[in-house]
Formats: structure tokens, sequence, C-alpha cells
């Protein structure tokens, strides 16, 4: 059984090319409809509709074979072990009407609801635990963000493009096909190991390149620059000109760094002084929290998990988790980073931007854009 009920969802028809390889070759019509199509039951019997009764059908074992080998699913099992498995995981829940439809006797199938949900929860544990542990310093709401963008719906539904599953699943919807790779990290943590399930996630979905300058939006820069300078111990940050052209032409272009000390924060560039000062803070802000930890320092803590649980009476038996670690399975916490500047969380701060001086946020001791920038000697 597979993929959705056809008229509960906005569907787009593939080449019919891909449907063959797809479909196995059940009877058609049905040999149960036939059965029961007599006099007495014929105007009981529902509208027969081919769309409906082929999305219900199961996918033939060599496609289930295929998307098994691309996806390096469950290699120690047997083919027939994991064609079942993703059988149950490419069912979703929306095709069980139509399965009692035309299956009345038959029992129901079962679907991807559950494995689902336990699939994003352990997506979302292992895209949190990567994301804070490479980024120590990122803000809260851009962690969030960032790890939407890795393991997100629309991340899930392309995901499950490359693996080539559309013609498993005959459909475009973002939030029907995305169950698919969640129900495979299910299974994965369920029927092998939670270290295999994180080693499919990072290669999936962790691997990918996603820009997290973009996940920060601040709203006055300089003013949070001063503050979070302050938080780390730093000294007060200085502005200046590193050099410019065509000041009194028509398109000057000024480059400004922003110093602590001697420490070059940041740098920027504008066609104007103010612009380049704003770039410049933006810039050093990004390269604070966007700084990430070496990949050999970085330390899950998934990683100090047992490989597998036993389930002695039906009910998980975390006692493993009690027991001392063997000789080199010592678990070593990362440090944390420092935690981000609450500035104007709430929209009701007092610490905002002055809106007469926006220039001066760098305050009295700095020498701002509009009184002239301290040129670098």
């Amino acid at each position: 059984m597979r993929r959705f009920h056809p008229n509960s969802f906005p569907l787009r028809s593939l080449p019919s090319t891909k449907r063959i390889s797809a479909l196995p070759n059940a009877p058609f019509p049905p040999t149960q409809l036939i059965e029961r199509m007599t006099p007495a039951q014929t105007p009981q019997l529902p509208q027969f509709s081919p769309e409906e009764w082929g999305s219900i059908q199961d996918p033939s074992p060599s496609a289930l074979h295929a998307l098994a080998a691309r996806i390096s699913f469950l290699s120690t099992h047997s083919p027939a072990a994991k064609a079942e498995l993703l059988t149950h995981a490419l069912t979703h829940p929306s095709s069980l009407s139509v399965y009692v439809k035309y299956y009345p006797r038959a029992p129901l199938p079962t679907s991807n609801k559950a494995l689902a949900a336990v699939g994003n929860s352990l997506l979302g544990l292992f895209a949190a635990e990567w994301v804070h542990a490479s980024y120590p310093h990122l803000p809260t709401r851009a962690i969030k963000a960032a790890v939407s963008a890795y393991v997100g719906p629309r991340t899930l539904a392309d995901v499950a493009k490359e693996w080539g599953a559309l013609p498993l699943l005959d459909g475009l919807v973002v939030q029907c096909i995305g169950l698919l790779p969640r129900s495979v990290i299910a299974l994965l943590a369920r029927h092998s190991s939670l270290a295999d399930a994180r080693n499919f996630t990072h290669t999936h979905f962790l691997s990918r390149i996603v820009d997290l300058e973009h996940l920060l939006n601040f709203r006055a820069p300089k003013v949070v620059l001063v503050e979070t300078a302050a938080k780390f111990g730093m000294e007060r940050p200085i502005s200046r000109l590193i050099a410019e052209t065509g000041r009194y032409s028509n398109v000057p272009i000024f480059i400004v760094g922003i110093y602590s000390g001697s420490e070059k924060l940041g740098e920027g560039f504008g066609n104007s002084l103010r612009m380049a000062e704003y770039r410049a803070a933006e810039d050093s802000l990004n390269r604070l929290y966007l700084t990430r930890q070496p990949s050999h320092l970085v330390r899950l803590p998934t990683s100090a998990f047992p490989s597998s649980f036993s389930y002695p009476h039906g009910l998980g038996s975390f006692s493993s988790l009690t027991r001392p670690p063997a000789p080199g399975e010592e678990y070593v916490a990362q440090e944390l980073g420092e935690a981000e500047v609450l500035f104007a969380s709430s929209d009701r701060s007092g610490k905002q931007a002055p809106a007469a001086d926006p220039s001066a946020s760098l305050g009295a001791s700095v020498v701002g854009v509009g009184d002239g920038i301290q040129h670098a000697s």
C-alpha cells in the first residue's frame, strides 16, 4: 500500500514512464470488485475510480529494492525485510479510507503516522545538537531557523525527490512527501541503532550547505556590537576609515573597519561613510556569531547514548544509560558559547538606537561618522 488519497491533496500527474516502474502488474479491474458485483449489491457499490485504485497498490519489489540501494537502507537486512519496511514508510494515513473502500474485508495496513512522529523528533534532535555544537555563539532564534533549514518540510521533500521516491509517492505535496525521510530515520533507529540514524541524518541532511548569514538580521547592528563587545569584556569598538576613492565624485567608495583595541572585528564598504560603518558592524557581528567550531572538536550529546536499547518486557530499558563507560568511550562535554545580547527582544526595550543621530551609536568616546572617522595609520 502506498501514497495518499488522490482527492485529499492537489496532485500532479507524472509521466507514464515513471508509473510503469513503480506499479506492480496487478490485475485490472480488481477481482475483489468483480466478485462483489451482484445484482443485489450493485446499487450499494461505490463508484470505481482507476486512479484511486491505483493509488493504494503496493510498489513493485524492484522499485523498493532500488530505493533501498540508493539510500543504503539497512544493508544488513534481507531484501524482503527492507521492502516490507519501506512499504510501511510509504503508507500515508490518508490512503486508509480508500483502502477500506476497495478492500472492506482485508485488514488495514499500518500507516507511517507513528514513524513520522518519531522520526521528526529524532531529526530535530540531531540537527539542533549539531548546529549548536558547530556554531556555539549562534542566537537561539537563528538556531531554530537553521534547524528548519536543514530538516524542515521543504528540505525533506527535496531529499525525497533526490532519492527518486516521487514515482512511489505519486504526489508533490510537501507535507506528505516529507513523511518518508522521517519514517526512514525512525526505522533506522528502531531496527539498527541510534548512531546509524544520526550518521544517516548527517549524510543526507546536515552535509548540505546552508547560508546562515541570511538568518541573522540586526535592527541596529552598531548598538548591538557595542553591547556584545562589553559582554565579552572587549574594548569599546572604534570605526576607522581604511581606504576611500572618489570622495568628491558621483560614485564614491569608502572602506571602513571596526577595531577593538588592536583586533579587527569586521570590515564594510559603501557609497557613504554611514553605509560603510553600518556594513562593518554587521560583518563584525556575523564573524562573531557564525564562528564555527572545528569539526574534530565538535562533541554531540547523543554520542554518549548507547548504540541500541533492549526491550526485555516490551518497555524501554534505560539501565544501560547509567553504566560506567568503557575505556575510550568517555564523553567530554563541549563548552557552551556566550549567549546573545537580548537587545529590544520584546520591542519595548528602552535601549534603542537614537533616532536623531544613529551614527553616534558607537558611543561618545568613539569618533563617529557624523564627526569624522579616525583614519588608519
